[in-house]
């Protein structure tokens, strides 16, 4: 039954949507039907009012009457230019010119001059200095020229081109226009050359600039106007017009240029109380802009009708639009309350009211939004109702977090992936807190954060007079990307501070302990001196025994003093130059007895040439019996013991090599290590007594004195030993 009428409903909307058609349907289909209307109607009017119009035919006789004048102007360029070569292919004129000698110079010049009907010629030398001019006289029928001082063409930018010797794409002659006192010229200069080619001078033919508009006027029969690229008026045809109703200013002279470059603007002027049309383009000669050229005709008669045909197309326009108006308005309020419902209701969503809806019947796009939105905010609200019980979860899961955080005694602080401080616990803000009175220190707390290479080794610092270790660990995501980092600063102040006292009590007792061992064993050698005639072998061995147990004693307890200075910081060496050589010696012939007693073959091997290094020579000492020792207590009667020494690329090596017991290769990376005692102590009847803090030392010794120790070593075969000394400075300067 349930299928059954969602069935019905699913066609009964499919059926109303016939009668009721969709949103597009509705916007576009009527709109599409004027549009069409208003473009037949447009096309039609514009086509029998427009179409070969008198504005069409004028624009056209504006364009030709523009052609007609360019072609004008470029007519009289060729005829000065023809003009000026035979000037300046005059035999004489390059000596005349640098004689100066202006009468030969005009005697030669003025029948050329006359034939030409040139409006003026101007002579000038090599620096542009004037030498003769000659100027056509007006109102006269047949040409007379009359002489008139020479121009200096010095500030003529294309005469001076031309005495540069410049060239361009047309060759060596450029235009000026020139104005002078009967008004402006179009001067082109060429120059006047040696048969050598020396240039010598030049000449510069020109026509005023109110003759040539004259002549574009009567080619091209509309009114001309000329301005230089200032915008100043050179010379107009315009019946009737002053110079002032046609000035152009400079702003609307650039807009021209502009506008120029790429097509010829038809523009309407007011000229004289006459509306004109005119076409604007550039005015070249030799392929460069000097100016402006306007042509223009009277549109009296072409304004008339264009009112005409504008009132008729205003009000079949008019018409069309008002209609599209009513139109649309009827439509666009089928469509706009369904969306300012579905705006209204998402806005009282927004502000929190989520009780609302828009409830929207229309069977329609805008219907089916309008339920979809419904949905949408029944999801919301069930969201909201998860989301809160989620925040609450979290809120409890954070406080709990917070708590554990502010009870850890160590100061923890947490930082993102850039360095910045996240999150830290009430001992890292009291740690902050007093560092900020001290700004070294809390810039040493900074640095110490800020350094990338801090990892999670266990490091040790004092900040503040505070001993404190520092743990540092990646925090990751599940997929395992790096978001930040967090670092534990636990203070250990009352530990070190226990440590050094213990170190210093050590030391102290240490100290004490060696005044009496002293006394015993001095004592001890005493007594066997003075009473060696009276003591039986029986005493005499135990007093010898007794003599090698303290002297046993007083190593141990140096090497006890020598751990607890390491410890605290205070072990120190002098600088002094040693020779290697004479120490090696000195303690292999110590160990020599020693070597024998215990049934072992000792060499030692020591360089000609001296081997001197900057150091401690009581340390350094004590360097060589710690590791001698070594090879003499692990080395089983019978076995070999060899000290070599050699000098490499500024490095003493001191080798010391034994057939002893060896090292196992899972404890040779510890001998090193204060009281370490590995397992070759137990192998077999080895002399192995000690606290296994000998090789601590002298590592210790070896590094405070800028070396290195490596050792190797096999089980059951032996042990090497290397020191490797820096050479002295002074034997490498």
């Amino acid at each position: 039954m349930v299928i059954r009428l969602k069935t019905l409903a699913g066609n009964l909307l499919r059926a109303s949507r016939l009668v009721y058609p969709r949103v597009r349907a509705r916007v576009i289909t009527p709109f599409l039907l004027i549009v069409i209307v208003m473009a037949g109607l447009g096309v039609f009017t514009v086509t029998r009012l427009v179409a070969g119009s008198l504005q069409e035919r004028f624009s056209n006789q504006l364009a030709a009457s523009l052609d007609a004048a360019k072609n004008t102007a470029v007519s009289v360029e060729q005829g000065l230019l023809e003009q000026l070569r035979l000037l300046v292919f005059v035999r004489d004129a390059p000596s005349l010119i640098l004689s100066g000698d202006s009468s030969s110079l005009d005697a030669i010049v003025r029948p050329i001059v006359a034939n030409a009907s040139l409006d003026e010629i101007n002579v000038v030398g090599r620096e542009g200095n004037g030498v003769l001019r000659l100027r056509r006289l007006a109102g006269v029928p047949t040409p007379e020229y009359e002489v008139l001082q020479p121009l200096g063409v010095q500030s003529w930018e294309g005469a001076a081109r031309v005495l540069a010797g410049e060239l361009d794409v047309l060759g060596d002659k450029f235009a000026d226009i020139v104005e002078t006192n009967i008004g402006d010229v179009l001067f082109i200069t060429a120059a006047v050359s040696t048969p050598d080619g020396v240039t010598v001078g030049a000449i510069s033919v020109g026509i005023r600039m109110d003759r040539l508009a004259i002549l574009m006027r009567e080619q091209s029969l509309s009114a001309v106007a000329l301005y230089d690229l200032r915008g100043q008026l050179l010379a107009h045809t315009f019946q009737g017009v002053s110079d002032v109703d046609i000035a152009l200013d400079t702003p609307t002279v650039e807009s021209l240029l502009a506008g120029v470059t790429t097509q010829s603007p038809l523009t309407e002027f007011q000229v004289g109380g006459e509306l004109y049309q005119l076409l604007v383009s550039t005015l070249e000669v030799r392929s460069r802009v000097v100016g402006l050229l306007t042509v223009g005709l009277q549109t009296n008669f072409i304004v008339d009708s264009a009112g005409t045909s504008r009132d008729l197309l205003a009000l079949i326009f008019g018409g069309l639009a008002m209609s599209v108006l009513v139109f649309g308005l009827v439509i666009s309020r089928s469509i706009t309350s369904p969306i300012n419902r579905l705006v209204q209701t998402s806005r009282a969503i927004t502000q929190g009211d989520l009780s609302r809806r828009v409830e929207l019947k229309t069977p329609d796009e805008l219907g089916e939004l309008g339920i979809t939105f419904d949905r949408m905010t029944d999801e919301l609200v069930q969201q909201k109702l998860e989301i809160a019980e989620l925040y609450q979860r979290q809120l409890q899961e954070t406080a709990r977090r917070e708590a554990m955080l502010n009870n850890i005694g160590d100061a923890v602080i947490v930082q993102d992936a850039w360095g910045n401080i996240l999150l830290q616990n009430p001992a890292a803000a009291a740690l902050t807190n007093t560092l900020t009175k001290q700004p070294k220190e809390n810039q040493r707390l900074n640095d110490l954060l800020a350094d990338p290479t801090l990892q999670e080794v266990e490091q040790r610092l004092e900040l503040a007079g505070r001993n404190l270790s520092v743990l540092s660990a990646t925090l990751k995501m599940p997929s395992g990307e790096a978001f930040g980092r967090v670092t534990v600063l636990r203070d250990f102040t009352a530990i070190a501070q226990a440590e050094r006292l213990k170190d210093e009590l050590i030391m102290q007792m240490s100290h004490e302990l060696r005044t009496p061992l002293a006394v015993v064993r001095g004592n001890a050698d005493l007594l066997r001196i003075m009473e060696k005639k009276n003591l039986s072998e029986k005493g005499d061995h135990f007093l010898s025994r007794l003599s090698d147990s303290v002297y046993t004693l007083e190593r141990l307890v140096s090497q006890v003093v020598d751990v607890s200075t390491i410890t605290a910081g205070r072990f120190s060496i002098e600088q002094h130059a040693v020779d290697l050589n004479d120490l090696v010696e000195e303690r292999a012939l110590r160990w020599q007895p020693l070597m024998v007693a215990r049934g072992l073959f000792f060499e030692y091997d020591v360089p000609d040439i001296p081997l001197v290094i900057d150091g401690d020579r009581a340390r350094l000492g004590e360097l060589l019996d710690h590791v001698i020792r070594n090879a003499h207590d692990y080395t089983l009667p019978g076995g070999r013991v060899a000290i070599r020494m050699d000098c490499r690329d500024r490095w003493v090596l001191i080798d010391v090599l034994d057939t002893g017991v060896g090292i196992k290769a899972d404890e040779i990376n510890n001998v090193f290590d204060s009281m370490f005692r590995g397992s070759a102590a137990e192998a077999g009847p080895t002399d192995s007594r000690g606290m296994g803090v000998g090789l601590y030392i002298s590592k210790h010794i070896v590094e405070r004195h800028h070396g290195r120790v490596r050792i190797g070593s096999v089980p059951d075969q032996g042990t090497h030993l290397r020191l490797e000394f820096p050479l002295s400075r002074r034997v490498m300067t």
